[in-house]
């Protein structure tokens, strides 16, 4: 089960459309599980630590072989790369249960989530 998980109140639609997406990529249950609390710690000049994040953001209940997909409208900060850096629209832990998307970036209405 891919659980999604809002860090801010995001729109029901494109939160219905990224759920129903990600069932029809993958063929196993996705549901919205609500939203949580951005943690400040994350937050550095404007933009989102994704490691941070993803070690300080509240868990929500789910079991042992759920992934949860933390999603939010906030620039995430760019990964740092022996070529420079590198512009970071999501972030996974390296085989963990937790990842995060950003919305930040995509037109209104963007047909990639229709």
């Amino acid at each position: 089960m891919i659980r999604v998980v809002a860090l801010e109140a995001l729109d029901e639609e494109l939160m219905s459309g990224l759920t129903r997406i990600l069932y029809q990529a993958y063929g196993l249950g996705c549901e919205f599980a609500g939203e949580v609390e951005l943690p400040d710690e994350a937050l550095k000049a404007g933009k989102l630590d994704a490691p941070l994040l993803l070690e300080k953001v509240e868990r929500v209940a789910s079991y042992a072989d759920d992934k949860i997909l933390y999603v939010t409208n906030q620039p995430l900060a760019p990964r740092s790369l022996p070529s420079g850096k590198a512009p970071t629209p999501g972030f996974a832990q390296y085989a963990g249960e937790c990842a995060v998307l950003t919305t930040h970036g995509l037109p209104e209405g963007d047909p990639l989530l229709k």
